[in-house]
Order: structure tokens, then C-alpha cells, then sequence
């Protein structure tokens, strides 16, 4: 994910997320698999999985991210609505979108320059020795 800030807004660009499996599922609707560590705040969220006001706190925890986030900082400062694809907000996706993409050109970032896949390799990533 990469994402560029305003003082209004925040946009984050999501990529290669078929390569990533979310966290958990949150189709599998309280599935004690999803993998991360435990604790009062997983076991609330998995206990109330079916509550109405608690579903959408579970999704945003536990679902996969969308390609593209925009979140309007004045309305929504805690960034828990996701306005990205409403119309209203085409405008602001759309020129966030370019900008980020040209900053992320214009320093060789390897999620878009190249196959992206910089980072999910040593020593980026942990691996673990084997003894």
C-alpha cells in the first residue's frame, strides 16, 4: 500500500491484492482461524460478529482491503468511511491518484516500477532460520 496525505483528504492505493490474503475472511463470519494474535479486542469483535453495529467494525478489521481508499479527513477524521467510487469524491480520487502515482514513478518505487515484488522478499521479509 502506498497512500499521499492532504490536509483534507487521505488516499492509499492498495497493490497486487490478489497476491495478499487478508488477515482473515470475514465471509467465514467469526471464524476463530483468522490469523492474529488474540486478545479482548479479536474476541469481542468475533464474539459480536453477527451484530449489526459490530459487523462493520469486524470488516474493516478482518476483510480485505479495496484497490483504492479515500477517507475525507473534515467529515470523517477517525478514516472509518471509505469514500472512494462515490461521485461526489470522483474529482479528489482521481487527481490523488495521479499524484501519488507520479511521486511513486518519480523515486523508482518498486510497487510500481517493476514487478512490485521488492519487498515481500529477504530482507524485507523475515525468514525464519531453520536450526
Amino acid at each position: 500500500m502506498r497512500g499521499i496525505r492532504t490536509k483534507d483528504f487521505l488516499y492509499i492505493r492498495n497493490f497486487k491484492l490478489e497476491n495478499r490474503p487478508a488477515i482473515g475472511d470475514s465471509s467465514f463470519n467469526a471464524d476463530k482461524s483468522i490469523n492474529i494474535d488474540g486478545g479482548p479486542t479479536k474476541d469481542f469483535l468475533i464474539e459480536h460478529a453477527d451484530d449489526p453495529e459490530v459487523k462493520v467494525l469486524f470488516k474493516l478489521a478482518f476483510d480485505r482491503r479495496p484497490t483504492q481508499e479515500l477517507y475525507d479527513l473534515e467529515k470523517d477524521p477517525h478514516q472509518m468511511n471509505n469514500v472512494a467510487g462515490k461521485p461526489e469524491y470522483a474529482e479528489v480520487q482521481r487527481a490523488l491518484s495521479k499524484r501519488l502515482m507520479i511521486i511513486l514513478a518519480d523515486t523508482n518505487d518498486p510497487r510500481v516500477m517493476g514487478d512490485g515484488s521488492t519487498f515481500d522478499k529477504p530482507p524485507y521479509v523475515n525468514q525464519r532460520k531453520t536450526r
